[in-house]
């Protein structure tokens, strides 16, 4: 857990930003003519979880600990198995943070409906998300 500071969380809102306006979403048949990849351009983003990491990377390099950053997995919209969805979220002394590709703020998770699904845990993998942040 994160103890946040006004400057952290300053750096938060930045990175955020930056990167969601920085970038822009782009389906890989665009980028790659109809092949998958896990690489992208520069500046191009095919998918929430590529937003996430990203912010991950930009954070690191400000030194931020790795361990307490995790990609979490939801759905946007319950039932919809079509909004399937990426974000990065950091437990702090303020609550659990997401930095979203859909919000330009850095948003407390429970301010969104979404419906979380699994979150990772860096250096051990991926487990199922067992709180109702709602």
């Amino acid at each position: 857990m994160i103890s946040l500071t006004d400057e952290q969380f300053e750096q938060l809102r930045a990175v955020n930003a930056e990167v969601n306006s920085d970038s822009r979403f782009v389906g890989d048949p665009e980028i790659f003519r109809g092949s998958r990849y896990t690489a992208f351009p520069e500046n191009m983003f095919p998918a929430s979880k590529d937003h996430a990491l990203e912010k991950i990377r930009r954070l690191v390099a400000l030194g931020w600990p790795r361990e307490e950053l995790a990609v979490t997995t939801c759905w946007t919209r319950p039932g919809d198995n079509t909004s399937y969805h990426a974000v990065l979220t950091l437990d702090t002394n303020l609550g659990t943070f997401i930095l979203d590709a859909l919000y330009a703020r850095v948003m407390p998770v429970d301010r969104v409906s979404y419906d979380w699904h699994m979150r990772e845990r860096p250096g051990v993998g991926w487990f199922p998300v067992t709180v109702d942040y709602r």
